[in-house]
């Protein structure tokens, strides 16, 4: 008998315990941001294309340039190629705006030639700059050029900049970029960010992970760094550090 109670005791626990393992792992599960259905593939890839950095709360303009309003004009994302040849970006990339399930492919265009290639130089990076689209901008704040965006970010002359579109503004709170292998949707470099990991004119910096897709915070609500990497980003995804 006193076996039994023992047994009987011990998978009371065991169930207990196994009960409180599966609640932990479904409020995990709930926490963790969730890829639409079309975004779900997971292979790693050697691709070494990915993002490092997101710059999606800009400084006021308010006063400072006429016809801005409220709205952030000068936002990014920085992605980097570390092959050792360049690469036409939309022939074999798309990037995605997710929020909850709502994901939406954006646009990256070289300029005014809507049909000009988007080409990312060899072991560079690129500047994708958020061109705004609001019809409540106006005025010079509605003409700003790639050259008012490097002059604000003070970006060198070899760095390219290509303009974003057809997302008006990133959101600072919540919210993803997801860049995929074009025609499959494999997921190749994905960038999740939080209230917490951003101010008003600071950047998320994020490294590559050593194993998987998603890139790791690297620095929070810092100085945005437009066409710079730090050492920690210059690392192929699936790698680990030296």
């Amino acid at each position: 008998m006193l076996d039994r109670k023992i047994g009987a005791r011990t998978l009371g626990l065991l169930s207990v315990l196994g009960l409180l393992l599966f609640q932990g792992a479904l409020r995990a599960a709930e926490a963790e941001p969730q890829l639409p259905r079309e975004l779900t593939a997971s292979s790693v890839t050697a691709m070494p294309i990915y993002i490092t950095e997101v710059y999606p709360d800009d400084r006021s303009h308010h006063g400072v340039i006429e016809g801005a309003g409220g709205a952030d004009l000068f936002e990014f994302v920085e992605i980097v190629n570390m092959s050792e040849e360049a690469v036409d970006f939309n022939e074999r990339y798309a990037l995605y705006y997710v929020f909850g399930a709502y994901s939406t492919e954006l646009s990256v265009r070289s300029g005014e030639d809507f049909d000009a290639k988007v080409i990312l130089p060899a072991q560079s990076t690129a500047v994708l700059w958020v061109k705004r689209s609001s019809s409540g901008i106006t005025g010079a704040a509605s003409r700003l050029t790639k050259s008012d965006f490097r002059a604000y970010h003070q970006l060198e002359a070899q760095v390219p900049v290509f303009q974003l579109e057809g997302q008006d503004g990133l959101h600072h709170a919540d919210r993803g970029l997801v860049l995929t292998a074009r025609g499959d949707s494999t997921v190749v470099s994905e960038v999740f960010y939080e209230a917490g990991d951003v101010q008003r004119g600071g950047s998320i910096h994020v490294k590559p992970p050593h194993k998987g897709n998603r890139m790791l915070l690297l620095e929070q609500r810092s100085a945005p760094s437009p066409g710079a990497l730090l050492p920690e980003q210059q690392l192929f995804p699936g790698s680990a550090p030296e």
